[in-house]
C-alpha cells in the first residue's frame, strides 16, 4: 500500500496532518471505485469522525467556506461524496495526510483494488526514480568540479600571500637602507641642517640639479617622480612605487622641507618689519552717540503655537506675537489642522525682528499659562 498518493517531494517543507479518512482517500481513489470507498468509510468510520475530516479537509485548502450541510439519514454518505469529488478535482495540498496508527484504517482486500491503476502507478514512480538518480549524478559532477575549482582557488591566494609577505621583506630592508643612509648624510643638529637650507635657497644658482632615477627607465619620460633633498644633493624617492619603502622617508623629508621653508618666510617677515595674517587683530567700536551708526540686524522668526483655546481669535494672537517682538504689521498666523477639535495649532512667521528680541519667544513668562511654544523647521 503506498503511502501518499502524490509523487516524492521535499519533506522538509511538508506537513503531515494526521487523519485516517483523508489519509485513506488520497491513497485508495486513484486505484478503487469510489462507491467503494465511500461503502468501506461509511462502515468503517463513524458520523462524527467523516464530519471532523471533511472540515478539516477544507482548512488544510484554505477553502472553509466551500463546505455544504448534509443533514438526513444520508448525511454520512453525501459528507463522504462531496470528500472524494473535492480531493479529485483539486491540487495536491501544501500537508500530507497520514497515519500514526495502522488501526485508523480499513482493511481492504485485492477485490476491491484496480490492479491497472496501481501498475501504471509503480511505473510512473520508477521512472521518477530513474531521472531522480541522473539527476543526482549530475549534482555529484558538479560538486567535484566545484571542489577542484576551489582547490585551484586556495593554491592561488596562497602564492599571491607569500610574493606579498617577499614583497615586504624587500621593502623593509630597503627602508632601513634609505634611513641609514639619510642619518649618516644628515648633520646630527637640526638647526644645522636648517641653516644650510637656507643658504642653498638664498644660492640658487648653486643648487644641484635632481637625479633621475634608474630603477625604471622605461618609466621615466611618463611620469615626473618627486624628489627629496638629503645633505647637499638630492635623490629620487616615490612612496608609491615598490623600491622606495613604504615612503616614511620621503614623507619626513618632504615635512623637514616644508619646515625649512616656513621658517624662512617668517625670517623674511620680521626682516621686512611685516605682520602675519593672523595675528592681525580685530577691532569692534564701543563707542557711542557717534556719527556713524551701525546696521541692526534683523532675523526672520517662524514659530510653533499650540496648546491654544479652540474660542481663541488669530488676531488677538497676532498682536500679542507682535508686542513681544516688537514690531508690527509684519506677522502671519495659519492655522494648523488637529486631531481634535477642542484645541487650536498655529504656525507663525515674524519678519524682521531684532537679533536683540528674538530671545524674548522663548520667554515662559512672556506667554499665558499651559500654551506651547517651540521654533518651526520646515
Amino acid at each position: 500500500m503506498p503511502i501518499t498518493a502524490e509523487p516524492p517531494v521535499d519533506t522538509l517543507q511538508k506537513e503531515y496532518v494526521d487523519n485516517g479518512i483523508l489519509f485513506f482517500m488520497t491513497n485508495k481513489m486513484n486505484f478503487m471505485i469510489h462507491d467503494d470507498i465511500i461503502d468501506i468509510c461509511k462502515s468503517f468510520y463513524n458520523e462524527n469522525e467523516i464530519e471532523e475530516a471533511k472540515t478539516l479537509m477544507y482548512e488544510k485548502y484554505d477553502c472553509v467556506e466551500q463546505g455544504k450541510t448534509h443533514r438526513g439519514s444520508n448525511k454520512a454518505t453525501n459528507d463522504l461524496k462531496e470528500m472524494l469529488s473535492f480531493l479529485a478535482q483539486s491540487a495536491a495540498p501544501k500537508c500530507t495526510f497520514c497515519i500514526t496508527r495502522c488501526t485508523q484504517v480499513p482493511a481492504v482486500v485485492m477485490d476491491f483494488v484496480d490492479a491497472a491503476a496501481m501498475n501504471r502507478h509503480i511505473t510512473n514512480l520508477r521512472g521518477e526514480m530513474t531521472v531522480s538518480s541522473s539527476a543526482i549524478k549530475r549534482i555529484m559532477a558538479r560538486m567535484e568540479q566545484l571542489e577542484s575549482a576551489l582547490h585551484e582557488q586556495k593554491q592561488n591566494q596562497q602564492q599571491i600571500q607569500q610574493r606579498h609577505r617577499r614583497r615586504q621583506q624587500q621593502q623593509q630592508i630597503q627602508h632601513q637602507g634609505l634611513q641609514s643612509d639619510s642619518a649618516a648624510s644628515l648633520p646630527s643638529n637640526p638647526w644645522e641642517r636648517r641653516q644650510e637650507k637656507r643658504e642653498r635657497e638664498l644660492q640658487p644658482e648653486h643648487r644641484p640639479q635632481p637625479q633621475q632615477c634608474d630603477q625604471q627607465p622605461e618609466l621615466a619620460h611618463t611620469r615626473r617622480r618627486p624628489s627629496s633633498v638629503v645633505d647637499e644633493g638630492r635623490v629620487c624617492a616615490d612612496p608609491d612605487s615598490s623600491d622606495s619603502g613604504d615612503g616614511d622617508t620621503w614623507r619626513h623629508q618632504r615635512h623637514q622641507r616644508k619646515k625649512i621653508r616656513r621658517h624662512a618666510r617668517q625670517e623674511d617677515l620680521e626682516r621686512k618689519g611685516g605682520q602675519r595674517r593672523r595675528d592681525r587683530s580685530v577691532v569692534i567700536g564701543t563707542r557711542k552717540n557717534a556719527n556713524l551708526s551701525a546696521a541692526h540686524q534683523m532675523r526672520d522668526v517662524s514659530l510653533f503655537i499650540s496648546r491654544l483655546a479652540a474660542d481663541v481669535d488669530l488676531e488677538v494672537l497676532r498682536a500679542q506675537v507682535e508686542e513681544i517682538a516688537g514690531v508690527a504689521g509684519s506677522t502671519t498666523c495659519e492655522l494648523q489642522p488637529q486631531r481634535h477639535s477642542n484645541y487650536k495649532s498655529c504656525k507663525v512667521i515674524v519678519k524682521g525682528v531684532p537679533k536683540e528680541n528674538v530671545k524674548n519667544f522663548y520667554e515662559p513668562l512672556n506667554w499665558d499659562e499651559d500654551i506651547l511654544v517651540k521654533r518651526w523647521f520646515d
